[in-house]
């Protein structure tokens, strides 16, 4: 190589790339002296084909022109654009040159398209409970439910008011035949054969006056009350009623009576059965008389006045049933007498009583025995007295 001073540091470089000696000295190791083997190559491969325009050869091409002129070769380039070349020939690949630095971050490019659908992913936890929502329209009327249990008693409602008469029902089954509605159908007098007293004595659990015990042949039956083997044969006897009494006063007569207020009804019927002896002028009065309406005791009076004897009847004056018994029959002979009465509406009790209004000696004593007073029917919805 021959020595001639360089006037540049191009003209030094250009030295250096022609030398043989820079291919046998080159260190490929060495990233400066490798970069200068590679621009040795290219200025080998430009020479060339500047050598090519300049024999005329066909092969060049503008890549080699611009080569040329990159490399400020400009009779090279000037030379080669004259020419109407073809392309030349593509030559062998030069190695990998280093790699270059990571250049700026390119654009956003466009959108992918979209991708699968991924699982499902875990249930995330319960959110906070959200305000009220608005009150929804009414449902429909679900099905009836069940019958429920039944219900503890209720206090007792106010009385309604009463309601129209239903219709009438059919006829039940006949019933068991109940009590009579007169009950009992027992004598309802106490003592009533007058066996309770002594011979002599007022007549017990009866009001009386002038009336005394009597015992046997003046009596019509009795009864056993104290011996087993000796009954007691008793019946009263009542004096009669002094028939001109003095100016001023009042005459009674002799007389029993009994009120019965247990089994008094209003419209029942009664029945006074008795045994009577009377004699000798007497005239004896059985009556039966209901309170309030009517008297107890109904005694027939003789008050004297200047006048005269003046009588008060109130078994006429309030019509009570009464009987009378005249002396008809010899001494000491009983007949059996009946008296049917009813008993008015109000009829809270009944009076029975017997007097005697005839001779007020003792001859013309009257003798009553074995009396019985029963419900025999009823009740009556209104009843009269027929006696």
């Amino acid at each position: 190589m021959s020595k001639r001073r360089h006037n540049n540091k191009k003209e030094i470089i250009e030295h250096l790339l022609d030398s043989t000696l820079f291919d046998s000295a080159i260190n490929t190791n060495d990233s400066i002296l490798s970069n200068l083997f590679e621009l040795k190559n290219a200025k080998h491969q430009k020479d060339k084909c500047h050598d090519r325009c300049h024999d005329r050869c066909h092969d060049c091409c503008d890549d080699c022109c611009h080569d040329c002129c990159d490399d400020h070769h400009h009779d090279c380039c000037h030379d080669c654009r004259k020419k109407k070349c073809r392309k030349c020939p593509t030559g062998p690949t030069g190695p990998t040159g280093p790699t270059g630095g990571t250049g700026g971050t390119g654009g956003t490019g466009p959108t992918g398209p979209t991708g699968p659908t991924g699982g499902t992913g875990g249930t995330g936890g319960t959110g906070p409970t959200g305000p009220t929502g608005p009150t929804g329209g009414t449902g429909g009327t679900g099905g009836t439910g069940g019958t429920g249990g039944t219900g503890g008693t209720g206090p007792t409602g106010p009385t309604g008011g009463t309601g129209g008469t239903g219709g009438t029902g059919g006829t039940g089954p006949t019933g068991p035949t109940g009590p009579s509605g007169c009950c009992p159908c027992t004598n309802l007098l106490d003592n009533s054969g007058f066996d309770l007293s002594g011979a002599g004595a007022p007549p017990a659990d009866w009001t009386s006056l002038r009336a005394t015990v009597a015992d046997f042949p003046n009596a019509h039956s009795g009864r056993f009350v104290a011996s087993a083997t000796t009954p007691v044969i008793q019946s009263v006897g009542i004096l009669g009623l002094d028939p001109n009494p003095p100016v001023g006063t009042t005459a009674l007569p002799g007389y029993i009576s009994q009120r019965i207020e247990t089994g008094i009804s209003g419209g029942c019927c009664f029945t006074l059965s008795f045994a009577a002896d009377v004699r000798d002028g007497g005239i004896l009065v059985a009556s039966v008389s209901f309170t309030p309406s009517q008297t107890c005791i109904p005694l027939i009076t003789n008050t004297g006045t200047p006048g005269g004897t003046v009588t008060d009847n109130p078994l006429l004056d309030e019509n009570i049933p009464h009987i009378v018994a005249v002396s008809n029959q010899p001494q000491s002979v009983f007949q059996h007498y009946t008296l049917v009465v009813c008993a008015p509406l109000n009829a809270t009790a009944a009076c029975i009583t017997f007097q005697n209004i005839g001779n007020p000696a003792e001859g013309g004593r009257s003798f009553v025995d074995n009396v019985v007073f029963e419900n025999t029917g009823g009740p009556c919805e209104s009843c009269s007295q027929n006696f």
